[in-house]
């Protein structure tokens, strides 16, 4: 798959490329070379000096804006030869030249963080949409005029308060009128692909409330129109679990260095 984007404003959905094309676009601002630049948040934070993801009908990539015109040949080169993933019950084994893409980038600078895991849109599948409406139920929808429940989140999640109130759609989750959980938009606003994050309580893990917080935001999200993704790392045992409780379909991966 080529390192091209086609418009977001036309958005087609009709293989496994287009939805990863269109998670990188509303994840990652672009330069009119189609290189990124930032990451789409509240506050713009750097992107990954490369993002490889994978699916079944082929590969997509990412290179930095800010990085030598060797090291994007080389990277794209790399890519491009890479094999895509094979059938539904693919082994999410790491990518065959994951060593050469890692030798390429240290030849340049020093890798500094490397994240995987893997990509979940809706199954098509009755059963995942009963999971998600009846995790739904639970949740609670936060009205942005609402200055009391965002002051509410605000104390609670306090990294989230200088920049709540522009990541609606918020859900929460509570334990005993006790904000729980919280879901908002993690990044590419403005963008039918909407990503989520999710905090919880420390005291109130293992109780459900992330996954009837998604549920919720899910729910909103699908109602406004929009496409919601979860991404989450192979090591975030926790994440993983929810995504597997709405009955979500991981139908691809991504690889990312930093």
């Amino acid at each position: 798959m080529r390192d091209v984007e086609p418009d977001p404003g036309r958005l087609i959905l009709a293989s496994d490329c287009d939805w990863l094309n269109g998670q990188l676009e509303a994840l990652y601002e672009h330069d009119d070379r189609r290189r990124t630049t930032a990451r789409r948040e509240p506050v713009p934070s750097p992107a990954a000096r490369f993002h490889l993801s994978r699916s079944r009908h082929g590969i997509v990539w990412r290179v930095r804006a800010d990085q030598p015109a060797w090291l994007v040949r080389r990277l794209s080169q790399l890519a491009a030869r890479e094999p895509r993933l094979h059938g539904p019950d693919a082994d999410w084994s790491p990518p065959e030249r994951v060593a050469a893409i890692r030798t390429a980038l240290e030849e340049h600078a020093p890798i500094q963080e490397d994240r995987s895991g893997p990509v979940y849109r809706q199954a098509a599948s009755a059963d995942s949409l009963r999971s998600i409406e009846r995790l739904a139920r639970g949740s609670e929808r936060v009205d942005p005029a609402d200055s009391t429940v965002i002051r509410e989140i605000a104390e609670e999640f306090p990294a989230l308060a200088p920049t709540i109130a522009l990541r609606g759609p918020l859900v929460v989750s509570r334990d005993a009128g006790r904000v729980a959980s919280v879901c908002y938009r993690a990044s590419g606003a403005a963008h039918r692909l909407a990503e989520p994050g999710i905090d919880t309580l420390p005291a109130f893990r293992r109780r459900h409330h992330a996954s009837r917080a998604l549920a919720g935001w899910w729910t909103v999200v699908r109602e406004a129109g929009g496409i919601p993704l979860y991404a989450t790392n192979w090591d975030n045992a926790a994440s993983l679990g929810v995504a597997r409780s709405l009955g979500l379909e991981s139908f691809a991966d991504s690889w990312r260095w930093i």
